[in-house]
């Protein structure tokens, strides 16, 4: 509307104007008549379509979806319907190597997962630190039991009450046996359905996606969007399979061996190992400029692959083990309450043959007893599921060992209430496996965050590998647009406080401010975080190659950052205090070059925390053996270095570790070059527009390697005699 229209109907509205009276008592001529009632009617129609507007918008509706007309509304329409998991601003995003393939048909039956939102959140951070800060003498280390933890933090029974009346209106009960609680507390219930009956249930569509690279198909909603009734919205955290992929494993190649490779490494004695020999690729040992066998090769790809005995003796294990072992017997480790885990996903399964083979051609003992949970597990030839149990059992030797594995699309819960349920649960569990944070939402990563923190409050160290993809996550570059943050949302923190979460304590603005940015332009890529690495209660495991063993282990083994290692900044997450100064020291070293600020978010959660080798790790697989390399094989190799720790403090009478984190870089902070291998050579792949760099490895932190690599020897005395 123009100003003189404006001004010409304000004589309708406003009596006092002084040219009123004279045009309303001036004769009645028909045209002017007919003005007049033009005006009136023109009036009334302009309040009619405003009141309309308002109402329009008060009017509780459907929330716009990418496409409305596929989607099938609930007969009757009796809800008022919510998007769920609103704040997920890439749920449409499909990555490159999924292919949106046909609608499920309507008879397709499948398990649905409801996440019930839980209680008591808001604390956990305070309770995580008072049992696992150093700082925190007279809570440190005093554990809670399994079944406390789950009561404290289960869904109200309001919660639980109104998603199951809502489940019973579709005809789902457990009398009916279509609702399946995972526990007594109601935090996981599992809905047998069809497609058809999800549509209904969460108002979507279900479409398959097939895989372009291996043709597995997932199950997943159309464009991202489902939504629940708004009587249920507020008590649940997600629905899955909906919006997410599966995850990926982080092993990044695997390449077969020739035998006579093979015979050189089990003929391999520990001294030899201190040679460190290149191999050709018959397996013959080089020759050195006069002729003679050694080291002066420079071309690191055919050094000797990693081993059990070369890890040992790398990383100063070999006394240390011996000495915690002692003269303890199979039958007293297996009865011991020291017990560590795995986690496998994706159909990933190991083979008792080939641990059995890995162990006796590669001299590793005391063997671990192993065990499958769910028993129902079958026996597999999974390169990643091989990898995990022959290298946690390596450093972590003789230590009983579950093998998780976890077939529900909600993956990490699962996989804590699985622990939570252990009668007598694992003191460590390493996990293989991850996907782009972005791409799962800030609810669902909040989520799983809570859990691993669970975890940490009955006294489970969570480590986790930190991807093989620099920081250009699962999409071959780094993303091309504009991330949605917690630093940047101020309407998602007000979101998150009144959904009862609470946010980490983030480090100082001072630290590091000056190098990031506050948000970044739409036409900048974005580091690419991995998740469960970015996840606060995790111990993130970065990768590294090369390095010498050394004589005395004050020297530095010399190891350099692998290009792939996974690390970086988190999205979602603050940086947790504890890790403040290592954060600071790297983002304010004048002696690199840092990336542009725009790429990442220098008050994010960091990482990786720790690393070890991540290049060229042996494993038996179908009875023969192969090469792997990947941040999969650094992670339970420090987990069973753990391990080894737990079962030391466990024989002295003390409590396991823990959620690790606060006490690593409580040491770091102590004296970094004491109890880990500094790493400062070497950087990780970064966006194609950048000349593929990432981060540059520095002295002291760095978010590719973390704190370094252990010296065993000395990290297994300072945490075993902290109290």
């Amino acid at each position: 509307m123009t100003t003189t229209q404006s001004s010409e109907y304000e004589p309708l509205i406003e009596s006092t104007n002084p040219f009123y009276d004279e045009v309303a008592n001036k004769p009645a001529e028909s045209k002017r008549v007919r003005s007049y009632s033009t005006r009136i009617f023109l009036f009334f129609t302009v309040l009619l379509l405003v009141i309309g507007v308002a109402v329009y918008e008060l009017i509780p509706r459907q929330p716009l979806q990418a496409s409305p007309s596929s989607l099938t509304p609930p007969s009757g329409g009796k809800y008022n319907w919510l998007r769920a998991e609103a704040t997920h601003q890439h749920s449409a995003h499909v990555p490159k190597s999924w292919a949106e393939k046909e609608e499920c048909d309507e008879e397709h039956p499948f398990i649905l997962t409801l996440a019930l939102k839980q209680q008591n959140t808001e604390a956990l951070h305070e309770h995580v630190a008072a049992v696992s800060h150093p700082r925190n003498k007279a809570t440190f280390h005093k554990y809670w039991a399994a079944d406390d933890v789950r009561s404290y933090f289960k869904p109200s029974d309001e919660a639980i009450a109104a998603v199951t009346a809502w489940l019973k209106e579709n005809d789902f009960t457990t009398d009916n046996g279509k609702i399946d609680m995972v526990s007594k507390f109601g935090n996981v219930l599992r809905v047998s359905l069809t497609c058809g009956q999800a549509n209904k249930l969460l108002n979507t569509k279900y479409m398959f996606y097939e895989n372009v690279q291996n043709g597995n198909r997932h199950l997943r909603v159309k464009d991202g969007v489902y939504n629940v009734p708004d009587v249920v919205h507020e008590h649940i955290d997600f629905v899955s399979p909906t919006i997410r992929f599966p995850l990926q494993h982080h092993t990044l190649t695997v390449q077969t061996m020739d035998k006579k490779t093979v015979d050189f490494l089990k003929s391999h004695t520990k001294d030899g190992l201190r040679q460190y020999y290149n191999l050709d690729k018959d397996g013959n040992k080089k020759k050195k400029d006069d002729g003679e066998e050694g080291e002066t090769n420079e071309d690191s790809s055919n050094i000797i692959p990693n081993i059990p005995s070369k890890l040992y003796e790398l990383y100063d294990m070999t006394e240390s083990v011996e000495t915690i072992l002692g003269d303890n017997d199979l039958t007293s480790m297996d009865s011991s309450t020291c017990r560590q885990s795995i986690a496998s996903f994706i159909e990933q399964y190991y083979s008792d043959e080939d641990i059995s083979l890995f162990w006796e051609d590669l001299d590793v003992y005391p063997e671990s007893e192993m065990q499958r949970v769910p028993v129902s597990q079958p026996e597999g030839y999974g390169s990643e599921a091989e990898l995990d149990t022959q290298y946690i059992t390596s450093t972590g030797k003789g230590i009983y060992t579950y093998v998780y594995y976890i077939d529900s699309d909600d993956i990490f819960v699962s996989l804590a209430e699985a622990i939570l349920d252990t009668e007598v649960p694992p003191l460590v569990v390493s996990i293989s496996y991850g996907a782009d944070e972005y791409e799962l939402g800030e609810t669902w990563v909040t989520r799983c965050n809570e859990e691993f923190g669970k975890l940490a409050l009955i006294g489970t160290t969570v480590l986790a590998s930190s991807g093989d993809s620099g920081v250009r996550g699962n999409d071959d570059d780094c993303y091309f647009g504009e991330f949605s943050s917690i630093f940047e949302e101020e309407e998602e923190e007000k979101e998150d406080k009144k959904r009862g979460r609470k946010l980490l304590k983030s480090i100082s603005k001072g630290s590091g401010s000056s190098k990031s940015s506050s948000s970044s332009s739409s036409d900048e890529y974005q580091f690419v975080a991995s998740f469960p690495a970015s996840a606060p209660y995790v111990t993130a495991v970065g990768g590294t190659e090369g390095g010498t063993i050394q004589d005395d282990v004050a020297d530095s083994t010399g190891e350099t950052a692998w290009l792939y290692s996974g690390g970086g900044f988190s999205i979602y997450f603050p940086a947790p205090e504890w890790q403040s100064n290592a954060i600071s020291s790297y983002l304010n070293n004048a002696d690199i070059e840092l990336p542009d600020s725009s790429r990442y978010e220098a008050t994010g959660r960091a990482y990786p925390d720790i690393s070890a080798q991540s290049v060229d790790y042996v494993i038996a697989y179908d009875s023969a053996f192969y090469l792997v390399s990947g941040t999969s094989a650094s992670s339970p190799t420090v987990a069973g270095m753990i391990s080894m720790i737990n079962y030391a403090r466990i024989s002295a009478g003390k409590s396991s570790l823990g959620f690790l984190n606060p006490a690593l870089y409580s040491l770091y902070d102590e004296d970094q070059s004491y109890y880990f291998n500094d790493i400062v050579e070497g950087y990780n792949i970064g966006c194609e527009v950048d000349d593929d760099i990432g981060f540059y490895a520095a002295e002291g932190y760095d978010p590719l390697t973390g704190v370094g690599t252990p010296k065993f020897s000395r990290l297994y005395q300072a945490l075993l005699a902290m109290d």
